[in-house]
């Protein structure tokens, strides 16, 4: 009996340092990843949350991919260092494409006139602009409609037959996939706002032409509520193709995660959403 309990608590230890290990690349995903790294979830929750979902994920990460723990410190630390960077650029690589319909929020909100207009956004402790902050709680949903959430963490949890404890080295990262994603996060944020710049660029150009032929006409004054019920209208009117980018750009983006997180060899893989993101009608997008 007593065998029998020694037995057990040997081999519970030699879990901990494996289940560590899962719960620091966890972790690295709740400081970046969309919705669970806001500081409106206090960090006692975040930890707690870390903790419960490195019980499921370990239990799933086959026996045969955990290798042997090393024994000195240093490596251990590498180790630590190495399965935070990980979950990092999971939780990066999620949080791209609502940074960049942000962006085209904020420059849709700087033409228009809101700029002056800031709100704290309590998720990245930062003051953002009221276009920037709509467009990003709409991606949000966009995010949870197609199982992004869900689909991080599945994308952490198969990245261990990938990368494996003590696995990850500067050559795995996947720089490619990061610089096409941000590229496309830029061309998804020009997208969202040219038309409201276009509509404005012609109001601009007839607001100056109006001003040089009526010159006892105040158009700086009519300019300015012009630009804010034009920009207004033209966003409305674009929603439409707002949806269908965000969702399109959204889904291509977690395609890619799971590809990579999956195996792909130079972590640039143009996956496709396709089979794998389910759209808010049921079906596959």
């Amino acid at each position: 009996m007593v065998s029998a309990l020694v037995k057990t608590v040997i081999t519970l230890f030699e879990q901990i340092g494996p289940f560590m290990f899962v719960v620091l690349r966890l972790g690295g995903v709740f400081f970046l990843a969309p919705i669970v790294s806001g500081v409106s979830i206090p960090y006692q929750v975040r930890i707690l949350l870390t903790f419960g979902l490195g019980l499921a994920v370990f239990a799933s990460v086959p026996r045969e991919v955990i290798p042997p723990l090393p024994t000195d410190i240093f490596t251990l630390a590498a180790w630590a260092v190495g399965e935070t960077i990980i979950g990092f650029l999971i939780g990066l690589l999620a949080m791209i494409p609502l940074t960049a319909l942000q962006l085209g929020g904020l420059l849709m909100g700087q033409q228009i006139g809101l700029g002056l207009a800031q709100i704290v956004n309590p998720s990245l402790e930062t003051d953002s602009d009221l276009l920037g902050e709509l467009l990003l709680y709409l991606g949000l949903g966009a995010f949870l409609a197609l199982g992004g959430f869900e689909l991080v963490f599945v994308a952490a949890a198969h990245s261990f037959t990938h990368l494996p404890m003590g696995g990850f080295s500067l050559a795995a990262a996947p720089y490619e996939l990061i610089r096409g994603l941000i590229g496309s996060g830029f061309e998804m944020a020009l997208r969202v706002s040219l038309p409201v710049m276009a509509i404005l660029l012609f109001e601009t150009i007839a607001s100056a032409f109006i001003a040089k032929t009526v010159p006892q006409l105040n158009v700086t004054n009519l300019g300015f509520g012009l630009k804010i019920v034009l920009g207004l209208a033209a966003m409305t009117a674009g929603l439409v193709a707002i949806h269908d980018v965000t969702f399109d750009r959204m889904g291509e983006s977690l395609g890619q995660l799971m590809t990579w997180a999956a195996g792909s060899t130079d972590g640039s893989a143009v996956g496709s959403a396709n089979g794998s993101v389910v759209g808010p009608a049921g079906g596959a997008r």
